[in-house]
Order: structure tokens, then sequence, then C-alpha cells
């Protein structure tokens, strides 16, 4: 009998340790015989059992938790990583990007996957001077580092400023030619009205002066050098610009009978010039000046004009080569000018 106490003071000992990693002194059973335990010690050892095995499922659904908490974890980890990676993933430098290069006279055979791969080509294509210039742009970037767009339109608008005859070059690029030069900085001259430009209200002349003169292209040059030439323009800069009259551009053209429509805007250069018109189309940076510049379509006429009052007058061969010229001509002269362009046209 004594044995057999003995073992179910084990046995109860033993279901604590296994249900509750306890260890067995703490569980305390009374030396008595099966016969002799009463029903409270049976619900005493019943309700360790269920106690032990609820601990048991709780611990269990907690190390499912975990885990589960764990592989997600781990996949959130892996996803932002894969994130990372694909934002550091090099950029292949566009198609236009490199036809501006070559337009330039730089050339790569095919675009370069850092600094100083652009930068061995360029060396080798231009004047030591020139990238004298690039590598002052360059002083504080790594030279293993993929090009990025903002640097590499720096180093575009240095080529463009410092290289000789980059309109010369962009326009014989497009099969086309500069039938005036034209700077409005010498028109202003040491006028005060216009210090700042007076880009709209010339090419406003520009583009009526096919009207008043029958399409003689070479009117606007004629006129603009005359008294009463200038005070036209100069009028409706005061008018603009000075007396911020909004009214001043309706009323010059009411005055040889045409009306200006806003046809869209939009941001970048892309710009439609597959219809006939006379189009004014405005440019500016997300802050500061913008600038004017016209456009003329006759296909019947097959005329494809474009004006900029900063360097004069060009012409195409058809629509589709106007657009391709306009996108990189301003894309290498106002880089900084592409967050917002509206297109006006003169009926």
């Amino acid at each position: 009998m004594a044995a057999f106490s003995k073992n179910i003071k084990t046995s109860v000992s033993n279901l604590g340790a296994r249900l509750f990693g306890l260890s067995t002194n703490k569980i305390v059973a009374q030396p008595v015989c099966r016969e002799l335990l009463d029903q409270a010690t049976m619900q005493q050892m019943h309700k360790l059992q269920r106690t032990g095995i609820q601990s048991d499922l709780a611990m269990l659904s907690t190390k499912e938790v975990v885990q589960r908490a764990t592989k997600y974890t781990g996949a959130v980890a892996r996803a932002k990583q894969q994130l990372l990676m694909t934002g550091n993933k090099p950029k292949v430098m566009p198609q236009a990007t490199l036809t501006r290069f070559e337009i330039l006279g730089v050339h790569f055979p095919q675009a370069p996957k850092n600094y100083a791969e652009m930068m061995s080509v360029i060396e080798a294509s231009v004047a030591p001077n020139l990238t004298e210039s690039i590598r002052k742009s360059l002083k504080d970037t790594n030279m293993n580092d993929a090009p990025q767009p903002k640097m590499t339109n720096k180093i575009l608008k240095v080529l463009t400023n410092k290289i000789n005859n980059p309109w010369g070059r962009c326009i014989l690029w497009h099969k086309g030619i500069q039938t005036h030069v034209f700077k409005q900085s010498d028109f202003i001259q040491e006028s005060t009205i216009g210090k700042k430009g007076v880009c709209f209200p010339l090419v406003l002349k520009w583009l009526s002066s096919p009207k008043i003169s029958q399409n003689d292209h070479d009117f606007f040059y004629k006129d603009i050098n005359t008294a009463a030439g200038r005070e036209e323009v100069m009028a409706t800069a005061v008018e603009y610009y000075v007396h911020k009259n909004n009214h001043a551009v309706q009323s010059y053209l009411g005055d040889i009978g045409m009306n200006l429509d806003k046809v869209y805007s939009s941001t970048g250069f892309k710009i439609d010039f597959s219809k006939d018109g006379l189009y004014e189309i405005g440019i500016s940076p997300a802050q500061g000046d913008g600038h004017a510049l016209g456009v003329q379509v006759d296909d019947a006429a097959k005329s494809f004009r474009f004006f900029d009052p900063n360097s004069g007058e060009y012409s195409l061969p058809s629509a589709i080569a106007l657009e391709a010229f306009v996108q990189d001509y301003l894309s290498l002269a106002y880089p900084r000018m592409n967050k917002n362009t509206s297109v006006l046209q003169l009926t």
C-alpha cells in the first residue's frame, strides 16, 4: 500500500512538472491509498491537468504567432531590400539625352554606366577648356555613380554654353536652317522698360507679321528696326509688364483682327504641331520668370518655322522635324523651364 501511495505522489508530481515545467518538490501529495482518495483530490488532479493542457496550448499558440510574425517581418525586410536595390539600380540614359550629346559633338558608343565612363568620352570629344568646366560641376560627385538626370542636364548645359554655335548644330541635325539671327538684348538696348525681357510682345509681333505682310517672312525684321515697330512692341510691354494690364494683349491683337486662344498646357517640351496655326509657347520653371517663343505651321506652303527672341528664327522641312527640333532646342537652351508649358494659338 505504501508503494502504491508513493507511485500516486510521484505521478501527480510528474504531471505538474510536465504541464507547468515545475520541479517535483512544488507539488505535495499525502501518502494515501487509491481507495481513500476523496473527490476533492480527484477534482484537484483534473484541474491541474486542464490547466497544464491550456498552458501547453497557449505556449504552442504563442510560438505559432511568433513564427508567423517572424516570417512576416522577414518578408517585409526582404521586400524593402528589393525596393532599395531597385531604386539604386542604374538607369539607362534615354536615347533623347544621348542624341543631345551627339548634337553637341559627343558620341557615346553606348549609354555610359557611370560618370567616369561619361567623362572619358567627353574628354575625347571636346576641347580641354570644356572638360575642365564639366569636372568642376562634378567635383562633389562619386565618379563611380550612375549618371542622374539632374547632373546630366547640368553637363549638357555647360556644353551648350561653352561649345561653338550650338543652335547651328541643332538645326543642322534636324535638316533645317537658321534664317535670321535675333537677340532681344540688342533690341532692348539700354531701355529700362524691358530690362527683364520683352519676349512675349516680340513673339506676338512675329506671329502676326505674316498676316500683315502677306506672308513676307522678312517683314518682322525690317519693321522691328523702325521707330514705329519698336514703339509697337514697347507700348505693349509697358501695358503688359509694367501696368499689369492683362487686356493689353487682346487689345493689341484686336487692332489687327486676331485673337489669342489657349490650346493646352502640360509639363515637359513635347508639343504637337501637326495642325496648321500660329502658336505662342510659354515655358516656365517651378519658380521664377518664364519665356515666350513662337511657331508658325503652314503645311500647304511647306512652311514650318520657330522663333526664339534670344537667338532668332529657324525653318524646318516638316511638322515632325519641327517638333523634334523644338524639343531638343528647348531641352538644351532652357532645361530648367520644363515644369510648365502652355500653348496659345492666334486665330
